[in-house]
């Protein structure tokens, strides 16, 4: 598909936040975050 990297959040979550960080994702700042001021915007890279 040509992806390189996949995106996703959490909001007042800590459990998913968990969830992402021990399947590899890190935490990043969009720059036009798309949800609430409080969001936690994960990234991972697939290559």
């Amino acid at each position: 598909m040509g992806w390189d990297n996949v995106v996703s959040d959490t909001t007042d979550n800590p459990v998913s936040a968990n969830n992402f960080i021990q399947a590899g994702y890190r935490l990043y700042e969009p720059e036009v975050p798309w949800a609430w001021s409080h969001t936690l915007y994960w990234r991972k890279w697939l290559r």
